[in-house]
């Protein structure tokens, strides 16, 4: 067995020590120290909340919990897609109420609070009109719904809508293959279901109808080193190396760098990657006027270039002009619309692109389509410093992450 055998094997040999290991601790057993399920679910009721902008956004989460007899708080927590596919997400919990607390308080999610009955009524609801066409609720779902217990659905005077103007709305995030969105096609039928996808904005009935059901994702790659380019072919081995020197300084601000940057400038003026390590540094030297002055310079002189265009759209977001998006980028939201002649993207074209569609979306009141750009941002780049910017502007899904650290049950 070769090096590589070896090390694929212990990963796979490492992968399904963790399968095992979590087949042990499966919600629905609720073993070990927190006792078993009668317990979670005979208990008071704590309190039952609801995502406020649930309506608006057709996908939010709702809180079940109770308070166990050593003041311990059992969650039942699901996150609903009224739209289209009903409980996407669940799982049972016990936590602390400090656990408990700091979770619902450092929510980014505005949360009010719903009876338990209604609670039960709206989330049975979801999953009702998912089944009309064939759609099953999330795998823990049948374990985490115990915690309604005996509360009576019909007992709540609310009534509740689901999908969009009667009919389902599927908006598949950035791990929702073709595979998947085939599948739900022929549950469904394409003539009944409307499409978002999350990575290329919003697509109008005439989009679909352009494109047709067999709309494929463009598989791309991603890389870190510098890509061909018959423009930086100018400069020389030393100044290629120096430049990928300066690209990690940019966000010091330093004189030393934007006074190198201005000297490069003079001699490869037909250069844009210097305007815009230029623009960028001049920003974190809080040289704002320097920064916008090369900006414009830099459209001026390369209307097409990619980073012109998203300092561009990010400069007039912040004077309040939100159409200069959709106006930029002809309303393509996916940057395979604006990068055609490669299918390998250097990581700050892709961090850069699609953290602007973040902010634009969440700036415009379409969280969910924001929230799945940062999903891709994350699947992609995780680390990169422009994701975890856009991370702080959007803060999604905080409680999930924060509670599945809690392994109580």
């Amino acid at each position: 067995m070769s090096l590589s055998e070896k090390r694929l094997q212990q990963r796979r040999n490492k992968k399904n020590a963790k399968k095992q290991s979590r087949k042990k601790n499966t919600p629905g057993t609720l073993m070990g120290s927190y006792g078993n399920i009668h317990a979670a679910i005979n208990a008071p009721v704590h309190e039952c909340l609801v995502s406020e902008t649930l309506d608006e956004d057709g996908i939010g989460s709702v809180f079940f919990s109770r308070k166990m007899l050593n003041g311990d708080i059992a969650l039942g927590s699901f996150l609903i897609d009224i739209y289209c596919l009903g409980v996407k997400d669940s799982f049972l919990r016990i936590i602390s109420e400090h656990e408990y607390q700091y979770a619902i308080e450092t929510n980014p999610q505005r949360m009010e609070t719903i009876h338990p009955a209604c609670a039960r009524k709206l989330i049975e609801g979801s999953v009702e009109f998912a089944h009309q066409y064939g759609i099953a609720p999330h795998k823990e779902y049948k374990t985490v719904k115990l915690i309604f217990g005996n509360f009576d659905p019909d007992a709540c005077p609310s009534s509740y809508e689901y999908g969009k103007d009667g009919e389902p709305l599927f908006v598949p995030g950035p791990y929702d293959n073709q595979k998947k969105i085939k599948e739900i096609f022929k549950k469904i039928g394409y003539d009944d279901l409307s499409v978002l996808r999350g990575v290329s904005g919003e697509l109008s009935p005439e989009d679909l109808e352009e494109l047709g059901p067999d709309y494929e994702y463009i598989d791309i790659e991603i890389t870190e080193d510098a890509l061909p380019n018959n423009e930086s072919d100018k400069l020389t081995t030393a100044e290629r190396d120096e430049l990928d020197g300066i690209y990690g300084k940019l966000t010091s601000g330093s004189h030393e760098v934007i006074r190198r940057l201005q000297e490069l400038i003079q001699k490869y003026p037909d250069l844009p990657v210097l305007y815009n390590y230029l623009i960028v540094s001049y920003s974190y030297s809080n040289n704002t006027e320097k920064s916008i002055e090369t900006l414009e310079k830099c459209i001026e002189l390369f209307p097409d270039y990619l980073f012109s265009k998203i300092a561009h759209c990010h400069q007039k977001m912040d004077e309040g002009d939100m159409e200069i998006v959709p106006k930029i980028f002809h309303g393509k939201f996916d940057l395979s619309f604006h990068i055609k002649d490669r299918k390998t993207y250097h990581i700050s074209e892709f961090t850069g692109f699609n953290a602007l569609m973040v902010r634009y979306f969440k700036m415009i009141g379409k969280e969910r389509i924001a929230k799945n750009f940062l999903e891709l941002l994350e699947r992609v780049a995780p680390d990169h410093p422009t994701t975890q910017s856009a991370k702080h502007f959007l803060n999604p899904g905080f409680i999930y992450k924060f509670i599945n650290k809690n392994k109580g049950i």
